[in-house]
């Protein structure tokens, strides 16, 4: 990690004076009056950079973590910071990175127990505590808040181990006291860590066995009153342990969409659990496919390359950011076109690698579910959700974030599909879905009785025969010389299309005994079922959430949410994932782990 990151991270930096990180009497006696119960316990925020930067100063002579460079760590999407606050002074702070990376497992006398596959290294690089206040827990207190939420979002989650090491001055022999309290044992020797000559040692220990032992006790009575950590001000013993889903840093992530002909990216900002969609634009390559009568995958590969890095930077322009203060990036991954998918991949992996940041993979179904969620009011699982694209028609039972099963599919053509195929009989062009329901409008949905298949029963559906149907109709009637209004046609084949979706999903709702009901994808935009999902859940007595137009269609909001859900419940994808263009919704969406 020193190596990685420039000369400014040569090492980690440990802020105690003497025997006063371990408390002894003669410190004691010239602490400040203050009660440790005003001493607020947070995340720490970029703002505090400042004071950071005057505190490495007192404590060291030289301000080695400048205000920049505390607060790009802060911002970073990999780190995790705690400050012990007095009112807005900062009297303390600690943090660090957590990586994925090959731990050795066998260093001095020290032994990585474990069989566990992959190894979590949380580098804690900065513990600066006030010497007016050390001696009072405060250095303890910020370990606890950093272990607990290390170990909280990566370990138990992901079923890993983390290792969390620090480099400590060979003459700092305080902080080595405390560090070695905690059991953390020399793996490593360092000749300079800092520049100028300083040595040191690497010191180590497992969050794994000891988050619950030595951080994890809890303080008895008075160590909960109101801070941002924990909902309580700090006070009480040592072993204070503050819940690691904390009031989090405001964090920015990317995302980028490009299974299809859209390409497009957004910036999401996510913080204390919601969302600002602080900018999506997507750029259409509609023009170029509607001579086809559909998608050249080849020609929205080249537009693709062609317009993302534009695409990109208007995303930030308009979000007022910059790739530096992104925390995240997310990308779809599939299902959709191979070589569209290919280059938004790409890039976004590019971008996360370059700025040091996570990168996740994302199911392009999956963000459509996910669509609805960035709406005011947005739904909460449990859920049943109607998904219906031009490639896609899934009903999904989603039970919680990660819980999603699949209830009911096509068995053949998707909704979508057949609009673009009657649309194109009709010569209404391409898209097809839009024209339809524009038609629809002016023709009387009664004018003929197409068939609704598999209507009566069960959750598959089938489009193939109705789009027969009327295309077998419609040349009855040119054999026989008669006329009809393509108005009339639309709008009767639109009304089938629409009962069979709507009585497939409230079928469902009521056999997984879901009070709520949402829709998601392309055709969600179509007016007819928007309207008839929302009086037919009105009529039941469910809730109805359906997005608004502009996020039915591609969009990479939905992919930039998807992607921090999916960060939040599993953690980064690794750079070597691929593309793949028949990705089912249930390979990623099990709750399980990462894509394979």
């Amino acid at each position: 990690m020193r190596a990685r990151h420039g000369t400014h991270m040569s090492s980690s930096r440990v802020g105690v004076v003497g025997d006063a990180v371990r408390g002894d009497a003669s410190s004691r006696a010239a602490l400040p009056a203050t009660s440790l119960a005003d001493v607020r316990l947070a995340l720490a925020q970029p703002a505090v950079a400042d004071q950071v930067a005057h505190l490495d100063e007192v404590l060291h002579g030289r301000a080695a973590w400048t205000s920049q460079i505390t607060s790009d760590e802060i911002r970073r999407g990999d780190s995790c910071w705690f400050a012990a606050l007095l009112d807005d002074q900062l009297i303390g702070i600690a943090g660090g990175r957590v990586a994925t990376g090959s731990f050795p497992r066998t260093a001095g006398s020290w032994k990585l127990r474990t069989a566990r596959p992959r190894v979590y290294d949380a580098h804690l690089l900065l513990l600066l505590v006030d010497p007016e206040w050390a001696g009072r827990g405060i250095g303890r207190r910020l370990m606890a808040a950093f272990a607990q939420r290390v170990s909280g979002t990566v370990g138990p989650a992901m079923g890993e181990f983390v290792v969390v090491r620090i480099d400590v001055p060979v003459d700092a022999a305080a902080a080595r006291g405390l560090y070695s309290s905690l059991g953390a044992e020399e793996v490593a020797r360092i000749p300079d860590c800092d520049g100028f000559g300083r040595p040191a040692i690497t010191l180590a220990w497992s969050l794994a066995e000891r988050a619950d032992e030595e951080y994890g006790k809890q303080t008895t009575g008075s160590d909960v009153a109101g801070s941002d950590v924990a909902g309580s001000d700090v006070a009480g013993s040592d072993g204070i342990r503050p819940t690691w889903r904390a009031s989090m840093a405001e964090r920015l992530v990317l995302g980028l969409e490009t299974s299809c002909d859209d390409t497009a990216a957004a910036v999401l900002a996510v913080a204390d659990g919601q969302t600002r969609v602080l900018s999506s634009i997507v750029s259409t390559q509609l023009v170029e496919h509607e001579r086809f009568g559909g998608i050249v995958p080849e020609l929205a590969s080249r537009a693709h390359v062609r317009l993302i890095p534009r695409v990109i930077d208007e995303a930030l322009s308009v979000a007022e950011a910059s790739l530096s203060e992104i925390s995240l990036v997310a990308a779809t991954r599939g299902p959709g076109l191979s070589g569209a998918l290919l280059v938004g991949l790409s890039a976004a992996k590019g971008i996360a690698f370059a700025a040091g940041v996570p990168f996740v993979a994302v199911n392009h179904m999956e963000g459509h579910l996910y669509a609805a969620a960035l709406q005011a009011d947005a739904p909460e699982p449990p859920m049943m959700v109607l998904l219906v694209s031009g490639g896609h028609t899934l009903l999904v039972d989603m039970a919680g974030h990660g819980r999603y099963e699949v209830v009911g599919t096509t068995v053949d053509d998707a909704a979508g599909e057949a609009f673009d195929k009657v649309a194109r009989f009709l010569g209404l062009g391409y898209p097809g879905g839009p024209a339809i329901d524009a038609l629809s409008a002016q023709g009387d949905p009664r004018a003929f009785q197409f068939p609704r298949p598999m209507r009566a029963s069960g959750l598959d559906m089938s489009f193939s025969g109705l789009k027969t149907a009327v295309v077998v109709e419609l040349r009855r009637l040119n054999d026989r010389g008669l006329d009809w209004s393509n108005a009339d046609v639309a709008a009767s084949f639109q009304a089938a299309v629409i009962d069979t979706l709507v009585t497939k999903l409230f079928r469902a709702a009521d056999r997984y005994e879901r009070q709520t009901v949402a829709l998601g994808g392309g055709v969600a935009a179509n007016e007819g079922l928007r309207n008839a999902v929302t009086s037919g859940a009105s009529e039941l007595g469910l809730r109805a959430f359906i997005p608004e137009r502009r996020l039915c269609t591609d969009n990479a909001a939905m992919i930039a949410l998807a992607g921090w859900r999916t960060f939040e419940r599993q953690g980064p994808s690794p750079l070597t994932i691929g593309a793949d263009p028949n990705l089912a919704l249930a390979s990623t969406l099990d709750g399980e782990g990462h894509p394979d």
